[in-house]
């Protein structure tokens, strides 16, 4: 037996396990869709870390589930990864790639749109990272 059927198999059979799993969902979610959106801008902890003023151990913090990611954090997260989070009263919080603004020359590169920022307030209660692409 693997972890995955282990998990699912006890989740099954044990109500407090899966009350415990489900809680801690939003904070795995995030962490998930933290690192995969790192991995997708092909940077490094250490490459992310400069990129957004802090260091190394801050981001291994962050994906690990170690620390809790400020709301000055996920701005910085998002301009370094090119990537929105939305948040929402669901549990769940949505990354994904940030629209481009459209070029005010043929010739100039587009520009990541500016979208106003959700109200500010409560917990962080979850993660999801969709690909506008596949977006439905």
């Amino acid at each position: 037996m693997n972890l995955e059927e282990y998990i699912a198999d006890r989740a099954e059979r044990d109500p407090a396990f899966r009350a415990a799993m489900e809680a801690m969902r939003p904070e795995y979610e995030f962490r998930r869709a933290l690192i995969g959106a790192r991995l997708a801008a092909g940077l490094t902890q250490t490459q992310l870390a400069r990129a957004i003023g802090t260091r190394q151990p801050a981001i291994a913090r962050l994906e690990s589930g170690e620390a809790r990611p400020s709301f000055d954090m996920l701005v910085r997260l998002a301009k370094a990864l090119n990537v929105t989070f939305e948040i929402s009263p669901i549990p769940s919080i949505d990354a994904r790639p940030a629209p481009l603004a459209p070029s005010s020359t043929p010739d100039s590169p587009a520009e990541p749109a500016t979208e106003p920022s959700p109200p500010s307030g409560g917990i962080v209660a979850g993660t999801r990272v969709r690909d506008s692409a596949a977006a439905p």
